[in-house]
């Protein structure tokens, strides 16, 4: 399985902070990476998700959040996707 890079999910993570500004405090955000490599970003409460194929980071994004704490939770989604994959 291939991991998406920290850049990618980073940029992802801003277009969801973008997207929020002025709307809420925070959302709930999951990385999603299927076997064959592809993954996405959900937004909103885990309870929507319908599709519960690969593995899952979970983590939050705020309308503050700067590139740095993007970079880091980025860097965690990862690493939680990492560790689930060891773990199966």
């Amino acid at each position: 399985m291939r991991l998406p890079s920290i850049v990618s999910v980073r940029s992802a993570l801003k277009d969801v902070r973008d997207d929020i500004q002025g709307e809420v405090e925070a959302v709930d955000v999951r990385l999603q990476v299927y076997p064959d490599g592809a993954w996405a970003i959900r937004v909103g409460p885990s309870d929507y998700d319908l599709d519960h194929h690969g593995w899952f980071g979970a983590g939050s994004v705020s309308p503050d959040d700067k590139i740095r704490d993007l970079d880091a939770s980025a860097r965690d989604l990862i690493d939680q996707i990492r560790d689930a994959k060891a773990s199966c």
